[in-house]
């Protein structure tokens, strides 16, 4: 493998983590079933764990392009997956209509 298609490979790889923007406007705006990030946690979930047993059931058969095909999807859906649950979490944290007294209010 030479260096450019060694990058080229790491690019399409590290793909979904610069799109977590888009990925999180996506689950907020476009709801399945009227749920916007409990589907998309269970999709995010399946897929990279779809992508990392296809991965290890069939590494010697692949193909790089393949693998880092599956990579890209495993990624994805981490990035999916870590996207919401953070965002839960923050909710969780700070209170929504609560006055805030710290001098950085636009962190709120």
């Amino acid at each position: 493998m030479t260096g450019l298609q060694y990058h080229n490979f790491m690019t399409v790889i590290a793909l979904p983590w610069a799109s977590k923007a888009l990925l999180a406007m996506m689950a907020d705006l476009v709801p399945v079933c009227g749920y916007t990030k409990r589907f998309y946690v269970v999709l995010g979930s399946v897929l990279a764990s779809a992508a990392a047993f296809s991965i290890a059931g069939a590494w010697t058969q692949l193909h790089a392009r393949g693998v880092a095909a599956l990579l890209a999807l495993a990624n994805g859906g981490v990035c999916l997956v870590d996207l919401l649950i953070e965002a839960r979490a923050f909710s969780r944290i700070v209170p929504r209509n609560v006055p805030c007294n710290v001098p950085l209010k636009f962190l709120v």
